[in-house]
């Protein structure tokens, strides 16, 4: 297809968005106040949806972005409840469909829960249970774009297009991949865990996730060493000595948590504890830390035993009586 001059720069590098909103869904007279451009994505779902070709970059109202994820959101609902009811009847026809669980319009009201419940065992039978397809190229390895594809579509279906797809699957140890990888699966798997907790209680998703993430901080772990516990714990509240409360926590710093050792000790601190358990692995446990007696000396002995012998030589040093004043040296001279 050859594209002339002025159509290639219309539509290429001289193009500019129309001044009022573009989406089909917009049918009202005034242009509305489009604050935002449609983006590939939106222009490939219009496409589809409508049949009408909207460029990238092309003005939307607030109206129309909102109408447009709901009817995306809805359709993808309809279209989920159909792969899922494909899978599950094959062999069955429209009519015998309408006697299962689809009455009174089940597909405007059915929910995210059964959508990826249902969803997540259709994957797992046709994965798991080679028997029950008839498919000749069968493999029974995990096929892992459909597993991608199941969750980009529960995804999806609670969040809309706030939450990004999830792009690939983590094949490499966690040890060796970049910063920048660790944190992008992190975020992901942050989504998914919010995504399943909406399902399991719509609005209340962080506090059960804070339940599930909170750590196990009991004052007082309730076992048979309790009351020796309490008693280290008097001990080493009444020592005055850092180095006895340091072997006093040694004996039970590596059988609990640092969250646990801080609320069983009032004014613990992490260095502490890494200090007693430090202690406990090279000492060991309660033993007392045997100090050395160094007797420091500003002067090396050697040299001090040879500055005595040069000042005591004969050479420098005369014996002479008691008294005497005048010394007469050997030529004669006093």
């Amino acid at each position: 297809m050859t594209v002339c001059p002025k159509h290639r720069e219309v539509l290429g590098i001289y193009w500019r968005p129309v001044h009022r909103c573009q989406h089909p869904l917009h049918k009202s007279s005034k242009p509305g106040k489009c604050d935002r451009g449609v983006t590939f994505k939106m222009s490939k779902e219009i496409k589809d949806q409508w049949d009408v070709l909207v460029q990238t970059g092309s003005e939307i109202c607030r109206q129309c972005r909102e109408k447009h994820k709901e009817h995306i959101k809805t359709s993808c609902s309809k279209k989920i409840r159909d792969d899922v009811v494909k899978n599950i009847f094959p062999d069955n026809t429209e009519s015998s469909l309408n006697d299962v669980a689809f009455e009174n319009n089940a597909q405007e009201t059915l929910t995210t829960e059964l959508e990826f419940s249902a969803l997540t065992d259709i994957d797992e039978e046709n994965l798991a249970s080679p028997d029950n397809i008839d498919d000749k190229d069968w493999i029974s390895t995990p096929q892992v774009s459909r597993n991608l594809a199941a969750l980009n579509d529960f995804l999806k279906v609670v969040h809309g297009r706030d939450v990004s797809p999830l792009r690939s699957q983590c094949n490499l140890s966690v040890s060796d991949m970049a910063g920048s990888t660790i944190r992008y699966y992190k975020r992901k798997a942050l989504e998914s865990c919010e995504a399943v907790m909406h399902c399991i209680a719509p609005g209340q998703s962080n506090a059960l996730l804070a339940l599930i993430k909170r750590d196990d901080t009991s004052p007082i772990p309730s076992s048979k060493d309790s009351e020796l516990i309490k008693r280290l714990i008097m001990l080493y509240e009444e020592s005055d000595s850092w180095s006895t409360k340091r072997e006093i926590l040694s004996l039970f710093a590596q059988d609990y948590t640092k969250p646990q050792l801080i609320t069983m000790v009032p004014g613990l601190s992490k260095w502490r504890i890494d200090e007693a358990r430090k202690h406990a692995a090279l000492v060991g446990p309660g033993k007392p830390l045997d100090v050395p007696n160094v007797h420091r000396m500003k002067l090396d002995p050697v040299k001090v035993d040879h500055f005595i012998d040069f000042v005591s030589s004969p050479n420098y040093l005369q014996d002479v009586a008691y008294g005497t004043r005048t010394i007469k040296l050997t030529n004669g001279e006093d």
